[in-house]
């Protein structure tokens, strides 16, 4: 009420609650408790197993053991991982998952794991055991990863075919076809691949007496010396698809076999005249070679050639539509307008270099000393992505053909291993061995270009680059950089107190590693114990 100029005025005044977002909250005392600790700085505590850092941003922790830092509440912090030189990171536990970076919201108290893996390390093995011999001579991995491994089994009643199957991720058996062959039939393994949709073919040499011999719905029929069987199995369930079989009535023996495409290929000897493969037959003696270029969906020969003997294929590998074959070789021939031509009285390591669709000649390369009964040998091959080789074997005295400086033996056998270009010029070469007998027993790329290979070497230590491994005969892997000239990145050793001898290597897309192993006695694989009875044989997991 106001007096204006002697009149009494009244004035209505409505009071309007009004909000300031700017003012800090009124701690009432009665449950506020959660937004004031939002006030104080929030911690992440960091532990790290193996070998690594993990640093922040912002920063705070750059951590190798276990570490705390308190951050801004409700800020965004970023946490990374770096493994060592020899380690891998294998991933985030507690308040963050995964592999890549972790990004966490700082509404409260944090605390992870980041855990790092030796490079190399086992991740997990299995144990292939039936009461005889047992040797599985051949692993690769298909193109979801998983794990293929194929050899021969006694359960009592002879040589068997065993193809199995296992799960990348940890080992567990998706299938097994153990291939029960009945009677005198034997069968000795000749190689496996496998085909970009995950069918697996896998070859043997089938010795019998003449009767049929089954593979699930279709049969074949082996004679004394034995004849080149071919089967195709199913990814997912391991059945037979159908069955091929070539030779003649000589020894016929596969040795490796690959697929590129629609194509599937297959490698050996033959002293059939004529060996029959399928429509196409050839006039071959005692010590020749053959390779034999089929089609995956049937199984049907399209091409075959033969190599004058006396020469050993072992190895093939294709790069686009080049293949290219890895042996050893005895006596000088000609090949279209290919020349091989032995240095010496022993066995010259042998490179075959064929077109993909008609198996013509590309150019030839042998290895060896000029001195009688030194001994060389190409054990593995493999395609290098972008085109060329990388190749592996095995040398005495020294060995020349490789660039212009022959590499020398420091005593026994000794292991190579050369990148090649498409030509065949040699780009780099590398000897490994400390005077004893080392072996070399396969070779893989990864899409990057590094060089995997393994072997095995008794003892008691062996260098690779700059890692030493140790044992008494032992299996060894190693993988190499991708350089122009690489270096070794990790080396291990794999076996226990007795005889190791490594059979195989594979590598899959992502760059894992499988390596497969047969011993006699017990043995022990990353921390698997493993006793076998007559002789065994084990597949190991390798981090990358």
């Amino acid at each position: 009420m106001w007096r204006v100029m002697g009149r009494i005025v009244w004035v209505s005044v409505m009071l309007v609650a009004c909000r300031f977002p700017d003012l800090p909250p009124i701690d009432e005392g009665d449950g506020g408790n959660v937004d004031a600790d939002l006030q104080q700085p929030q911690p992440i505590a960091v532990t790290v197993v193996g070998e690594g850092t993990v640093t922040t941003a912002p920063p705070g922790i750059d951590c190798g053991m276990q570490c705390t830092a308190e951050f801004e509440p409700l800020s965004t912090v970023t946490l990374t991982a770096a493994p060592s030189a020899t380690f891998l990171f294998a991933g985030w536990a507690g308040d963050c998952a995964g592999s890549g970076d972790c990004v966490l919201t700082m509404d409260g108290a944090k605390a992870v794991t980041a855990r790092f893996v030796r490079r190399g390390s086992v991740r997990w093995v299995k144990h292939v055991s039936y009461p005889e011999h047992d040797h599985i001579a051949a692993v690769v991995a298909d193109p979801q990863g998983d794990v293929l491994v194929a050899g021969t089994v006694d359960d009592g009643g002879g040589n068997d075919l065993f193809v199995a199957k296992y799960a990348a991720s940890n080992g567990q058996l998706v299938w097994m076809n153990h291939l029960d062959t009945p009677g005198l039939a034997l069968e000795t393994f000749g190689g496996l691949a496998v085909d970009a949709a995950g069918n697996v073919y896998v070859a043997a040499r089938l010795q019998g007496d003449g009767n049929a011999v089954s593979y699930g719905a279709h049969s074949v029929a082996g004679d004394v010396l034995g004849n080149i069987v071919v089967l195709r199995l199913s990814g997912e369930t391991g059945s037979v698809g159908w069955a091929k079989q070539w030779g003649g009535a000589g020894q016929d023996v596969p040795a490796a076999i690959a697929v590129f495409g629609n194509d599937l290929y297959v490698v050996g000897k033959t002293s059939s005249n004529p060996a029959v493969f399928d429509g196409v037959s050839v006039a071959a003696q005692t010590g020749d070679g053959f390779v034999v270029r089929a089609s995956t969906s049937s199984g049907g020969a399209a091409a075959v050639r033969r190599i004058p003997g006396p020469v050993d294929l072992d190895a093939v590998a294709l790069n686009g539509t080049n293949l290219l074959v890895g042996g050893a070789v005895r006596a000088s021939f000609t090949l279209d307008t290919c020349v091989a031509a032995p240095t010496g009285a022993g066995s010259d390591a042998l490179l075959i270099a064929l077109s993909g669709t008609t198996l013509n000649c590309q150019w030839v390369q042998n290895l060896g000393d000029t001195v009688s009964g030194n001994d060389a040998f190409v054990r593995g091959v493999a395609a290098f992505p972008g085109g060329g080789w990388a190749i592996a074997g095995v040398f005495e005295g020294s060995l020349s053909g490789l660039g212009s400086t022959a590499l020398g033996s420091r005593g026994g056998t000794d292991v190579f291993v050369a990148r090649l270009a498409v030509d065949g010029q040699r780009l780099w070469s590398f000897r490994y061995g400390e005077g004893a007998n080392e072996s070399v027993s396969g070779i893989a790329t990864t899409q990057e270009g590094n060089v995997i290979f393994a072997g095995g070497f008794p003892g008691p230590s062996l260098d690779l680059g700059a890692f030493t491994v140790t044992g008494d005969f032992n299996v060894f892997v190693t993988r190499m950089t991708d350089a122009a000239v690489p270096t070794h990145e990790w080396a291990v050793s794999l076996g226990g107190a007795e005889s190791d001898a490594s059979d195989g290597l594979a590598v899959s897309a992502d760059g894992s590693v499988y390596v497969v192993a047969r011993f006699s006695g017990f043995t022990t694989v990353g921390n698997t114990p493993l006793a076998s009875q007559l002789s065994d044989s084990w597949l190991a997991a390798l981090v990358r």
